[in-house]
């Protein structure tokens, strides 16, 4: 399968089959497992099924949350509007196993293999985030499953504990880092009092990380409602409110905003 998404999209206009298979395998699926996000949208917008049951029963949307790719996983989700309940459920609970478990633990189950696992650092080049790549044996995972469980609860209308969001991000503390920038921003659309008020709370922690965990949310509470052309927080009487699910472009400039700090 080649990488290019502009010549993916040139075969696709000649007639390319989008779910053709290669060695075996539909090629979304490759694309998933390469996490080449611009080949498997161009094949999502030529008619490919992210929800393709393979003979093992896996779809490329679980094969990406598999792979732990947190943002390859929306794009997945949001292709089919709405998503089947039975997917809506086994999305977050397939992610939840691997949160459990541990990534480093599933690998080995998956692979059988007891060698040294391979870890390397990824970093998106376009909003600056990173998570830890392991590899074992032919199989690649990156650990980015509490983001991928955060953002499909929040999604499906589960509402995560506060005080569970917030060990999901100090699991991985450091705030550029996918899993710690996506509690952030969940917990940053929830314009109610609560959030207010356990996020103050937080910031009163003595732990240093519990603080700046806190002054990232507030930042994204206060100013994360005129970056997205709303009235801000503190003129809405702290009112509930939504917005659309992650945004990159959108995400990077509150980042930057808090980067300046």
């Amino acid at each position: 399968m080649t990488r290019d998404a502009d010549e993916v999209r040139a075969l696709l206009e000649s007639g390319a089959d989008p779910e053709t298979l290669d060695d075996g395998l539909p090629v979304p699926c490759r694309a998933v497992a390469a996490y080449d996000e611009p080949v498997a949208e161009a094949l999502l917008e030529a008619g490919a099924d992210p929800l393709r049951r393979l003979t093992d029963g896996s779809t490329p949307l679980l094969r990406a949350v598999d792979g732990g790719s947190h943002h390859l996983t929306y794009v997945l989700a949001c292709h089919r509007v709405p998503l089947p309940a039975p997917e809506r459920e086994e999305l977050p609970a397939r992610a939840r196993h691997w949160v459990e478990t541990g990534v480093e633990a599933e690998l080995r189950r998956h692979t059988g293999l007891t060698g040294p696992v391979d870890r390397v650092r990824v970093e998106d080049d376009e909003v600056g985030w990173w998570c830890e790549q392991l590899t074992l044996g032919d199989l690649t995972v990156r650990g980015e499953h509490r983001a991928v469980l955060t953002s499909m609860e929040e999604r499906y209308g589960v509402r995560t504990p506060f005080d569970e969001l917030v060990a999901r991000a100090l699991a991985h503390p450091d705030r550029d880092h996918v899993v710690w920038s996506d509690v952030v921003f969940t917990l940053g659309r929830r314009l109610d009092e609560e959030t207010w008020q356990w996020t103050r709370d937080l910031l009163n922690r003595p732990d240093r990380l519990h603080r700046l965990l806190a002054a990232d949310v507030l930042l994204f509470l206060i100013l994360g409602d005129p970056i997205k052309g709303a009235d801000p927080f503190w003129d809405r009487g702290r009112e509930l409110g939504s917005c659309p699910g992650p945004n990159r472009s959108r995400t990077r400039k509150c980042r930057r905003s808090s980067s300046r700090r």
